[in-house]
């Protein structure tokens, strides 16, 4: 081959080269414009679908507020599919869409708030239904339901948070900016909460009996008369449950004192007490602040006099009780020619058990046996309001918080899962410099904590 056509040759391969490559050029120019362009009517459409499926969201939570759970789904139901729909035409356009999201980060940021609620309507469509089937009767398998569709949540729960983490506010105005805050925000304490609440769950189904029959010993303790743990402990019950049910419930009418036979061992009663009674009774077992500490000196006294075990420890001041009556409402005990009430429990109940004619029957805590079975009949009815079940539930949570309520298990993962959420009234050292702790107990002072302000 000649210079001159090797030459013409090389011109050649570059003039086709050059052309390719402008060629090239020009298709992504065209492609990249077309996905630009795409990505602002997509983003029109994805602005007017989100409006609407957040305003599906904001009938739904109205009728959350009012309990009507079928309107709430339903309205769950078709935001989803506005988000849905919004999921189908942002794939559609597949990478071109993708593309230009990199250089429009207003669309990128509408396009993540619609995943998120694409996301989080699918969790909430699950724990909604969990939430309105089910026989609320049939306590242990309704929270293995209620567990089992919280694990299928999970996965959109945890995409949605994901999702909501990479929306940037600043392209939305303030109205919108302060629902999509309570959005992420929302998210953020699901997923946080989420495993929390699973352990609950399986916790609780242990608690209720689901492996066997528990017994528990239930101090109720009279906060009118303080004592470390709550209150002075005026009564006592016994409960079997089996698979979420009260198999047996056993008040003695002669409270606390009905335990003192069948001893066989005696105690020196703590210093502050010796003064009223050399010998330590059950009455006064909730000597120590720590939790677990009284509930097992509790529950020796109780089988040293009784000869059973127990599983666990629970107390119950008399402000849960309250709480409990406030949500379940009235009770009417013929016996007594009253109703009990959220407020005329305490001086009701403290009035007659002091009167002279409790006294003398020998009974003087038989209105606690009578009427704690009536609570319990009412709570188990209670469940099937969503409303109600969803207060007790919080009511019940509260008086964990404030230690109105605290449980005690022998059962070794259960009391770690106790500690862990501050629930078991345990006053471990948790700090490694000093610190105080003030352990009241008012020893033959009556009830006067009432009139203390």
């Amino acid at each position: 081959m000649n210079l001159a056509a090797s030459i013409k040759k090389k011109r050649y391969a570059v003039i086709i080269t050059t052309s390719f490559v402008i060629t090239i050029l020009i298709a992504l120019s065209f492609f990249a414009s077309l996905a630009y362009n795409t990505a602002l009517q997509t983003r029109g459409f994805v602005l007017g679908e989100s409006v609407s499926a957040y305003d599906e969201l904001t009938a739904a939570s109205s009728a959350l507020g009012e309990w009507d759970i079928e309107t709430a789904l339903d309205k769950v139901e078709k935001a989803h599919e506005h988000f849905a729909a919004i999921e189908e035409a942002t794939e559609r356009y597949g990478p071109f869409l993708r593309s230009a999201l990199i250089f429009n980060k207003k669309a990128k940021s509408y396009y993540h708030l619609a995943k998120a609620g694409l996301h989080s309507t699918k969790a909430a469509k699950i724990l909604g239904e969990s939430f309105s089937r089910g026989d609320p009767y049939a306590l242990i398998q309704y929270l293995a339901r209620l567990q089992a569709d919280l694990e299928e949540a999970r996965e959109p729960i945890e995409r949605a948070y994901k999702e909501s983490r990479k929306i940037d506010l600043s392209y939305f105005t303030d109205s919108k900016q302060a629902r999509i805050k309570a959005l992420q925000e929302g998210l953020s304490f699901l997923f946080s909460e989420l495993d929390p609440l699973l352990n609950t769950i399986s916790a609780l189904r242990t608690i209720l009996g689901e492996h066997g029959t528990r017994r528990y010993l239930i101090l109720f303790e009279n906060s009118g008369e303080i004592r470390p743990t709550g209150g002075f402990i005026g009564s006592l019950a016994i409960a079997d449950i089996k698979d979420g049910k009260l198999n047996k419930f056993f008040v003695p009418s002669g409270g606390t004192y009905d335990f003192r036979y069948g001893l066989t061992e005696h105690l020196r009663s703590p210093r502050p007490f010796s003064i009223l009674n050399p010998e330590w009774q059950i009455q006064d077992c909730n000597w120590f602040p720590d939790f677990p500490t009284s509930a097992q000196k509790c529950a020796w006294f109780a089988e040293g006099s009784i000869g059973s075990s127990f599983d666990g420890v629970i107390a119950i001041t008399d402000t849960v009780v309250t709480d409990l009556l406030s949500i379940i409402g009235p009770i009417p005990i013929p016996e007594y020619e009253t109703v009990i009430t959220a407020e005329n429990f305490v001086p009701f109940t403290q009035t007659l058990v002091e009167s002279e004619e409790a006294r003398a029957s020998g009974a003087p805590k038989k209105i606690i046996a009578d009427l704690f079975p009536l609570i319990i009949d009412r709570i188990t009815n209670a469940l099937s309001d969503h409303a109600k079940r969803f207060s007790l539930a919080l009511a019940l949570t509260d008086a964990l918080n404030r230690k109105n309520l605290l449980l005690f298990m022998e059962d070794e993962g259960l009391q770690k899962w106790l500690n862990k959420e501050n629930w078991s009234g345990a006053s471990g050292v948790k700090y490694a410099l000093d610190y105080l702790h003030v352990n009241t107990a008012l020893i033959n002072g009556g009830k006067t904590e009432f009139a203390v302000r």
